[in-house]
């Protein structure tokens, strides 16, 4: 188990978690690590409570944590232990926090007692810049792995945390009936208070005479280096702390050494020589002419009869020089069909070729090649949809400098307003609606004009066939001049 921090006055319940560092990066806004409490009081409810504001490390305005889950639930565990949660954090907005490390505090806590004076561990987050400003809500933290607990042999101790002499424990278990029993007892230096801590004091102060063969343990202490991992530049300094505690029996002076170091690189320690439990600071110097590679180096510690490493890796890379892009989008706002202009400066300045990706509103990239002229460059885009436009501007770097990329530059797209129609189209418009109407109509003229015509050609043509009387009407037989009737003569 590791992170485990104790208040100032020894309590008889104390609280763990694993991992003590956990990792944000959008659209991942969450993580999970597990909370191990442990009490000798088995009757007592230990509840759990997280406080952002308690070590002055929060960087941002607004509060770092939004929600918690206690092994996937709302509702925070309050019961006997021995238990272990797995507690899940909730970041809101993490791109909206400076990328760094921030620290928090676990409390654990009678329910009836004042949760600041619990027992309490050290929680790091860590925010990362991934540059995406979105949380999934579909993702869950995998659950984190416990460590196994370290075996039990009859009368081995394990000393949790030291007076500040280094020599007196202030909380240790001891493994006794196959079983790690949890014990505390106050420091020489901090008195009890009250009526309470004496016979808190007094409670734990007889465990040395239940556990007479644990003082006869021979001096033993463990060896671990962080991070465990660092990437640098050929040429760069770096720097690991060295942490040596002590596990068992009395103080021994312990050495810290590297047995090799590779290719003209050097280390010295902040503190080479000490009494456990301390920390030292590991410096290592690289020289520029490193070959790219991963190296090992082997942290040994000596004393007392007894000897523990540490293995640390450095990941070293080309030692070339950082480069930087700028790119800007003008105008801000413009309309379907006008011209965005874009344009910026690759420093170092050199004439080389630059990759503009404009990535449309439906996520779509278009990606041009552009040159650049002492470092200057320049592109014009039409943009043909509507919505938020983004552009950036990278450069793969050449045999002297790294690669580069340029931050985001927005530009919105607005739809072309529609014109209303003019004078002459209005009329178009009129026309194309009454135009059937129109055709229908001159088809009825037309068809009555000739059935008309029709009617008076035949009439034409009866009047050429025979003849009538204009006196009596009666029709003249062919041949005749006269009306068979009236004997009118036919004009």
């Amino acid at each position: 188990m590791t992170g485990a921090v104790f208040s100032t006055v020894p309590l008889p319940w104390h609280i763990a978690i694993e991992p003590d560092t956990v990792y944000i990066g959008p659209p991942h806004c969450s993580a999970s690590f597990i909370a191990h409490v442990t009490s000798v009081y088995k009757d007592k409810a230990i509840t759990i409570m997280i406080d952002e504001r308690t070590d002055g490390d929060w960087k941002g305005p607004g509060s770092l944590i939004s929600g918690l889950l206690f092994d996937g639930k709302p509702s925070i565990p309050s019961k006997n232990p021995d238990y272990d949660t797995i507690v899940t954090i909730l970041v809101v907005s993490p791109w909206e926090k400076p990328a760094g490390r921030y620290r928090v505090r676990v409390y654990a806590y009678p329910t009836d007692t004042d949760p600041y004076q619990g027992a309490y561990a050290l929680l790091t987050v860590v925010i990362e810049n991934t540059g995406v400003k979105t949380c999934d809500p579909n993702w869950t933290p995998p659950p984190p792995t416990p460590t196994p607990p370290p075996e039990c042999t009859e009368g081995k101790v394990e000393v949790l945390q030291y007076c500040s002499d280094g020599v007196t424990w202030k909380v240790r278990r001891v493994c006794h009936n196959g079983q790690w029993v949890m014990e505390t007892q106050g420091c020489p230096t901090q008195p009890p208070e009250d009526w309470w801590h004496y016979w808190y004091w007094w409670r734990w102060d007889w465990s040395w005479w239940r556990w007479p063969w644990v003082a006869q343990e021979a001096f033993d202490f463990a060896l671990e280096a962080t991070p465990a991992t660092q990437s640098i530049k050929a040429g760069q300094p770096v720097t690991f702390t060295v942490n040596v505690m002590r596990l068992s029996g009395n103080p021994e002076p312990v050495t810290l050494s590297i047995s090799e170091i590779c290719c003209g690189s050097t280390y010295s320690f902040s503190l080479a020589t000490g009494s456990p439990t301390f920390a030292s600071a590991l410096k290592v110097a690289t020289p520029a002419s490193l070959n790219p590679g991963t190296y090992s180096l082997t942290i040994t510690g000596n004393g007392g009869g007894k000897t523990h490493s540490a293995v640390v890796t450095l990941e070293v890379a080309e030692n070339k020089k950082e480069s930087a892009l700028t790119l800007s989008v003008s105008p801000s706002s413009l309309e379907v069909g006008e011209q965005a202009s874009a344009g910026g400066a690759l420093s170092p300045a050199s004439t080389t070729t630059v990759e503009l990706v404009y990535t449309r509103p439906d996520g779509f990239e278009m990606i041009k090649h552009v040159t650049t002229s002492a470092g200057a460059f320049s592109d014009s885009l039409t943009p043909e949809m509507p919505g938020l436009w983004s552009a950036k501007a990278r450069w793969p770097g050449d045999t002297d400098h790294y690669g580069c990329e340029s931050q985001l530059a927005s530009f919105f797209v607005e739809a072309t307003p529609e014109k209303p129609p003019s004078f002459w189209e209005q009329i178009l418009v009129g026309l194309a609606v009454i135009a059937p109407f129109v055709i229908i109509l001159v088809i009825v003229i037309a068809v009555v004009l000739l059935l008309r015509r029709r009617s008076k050609s035949r009439r034409a043509a009866l009047s050429r066939l025979a003849k009538f009387c204009i006196k009596c009407g009666a029709m003249i037989p062919e041949g005749s001049d006269y009306c068979p009737k009236c004997g009118e003569k036919a004009q």
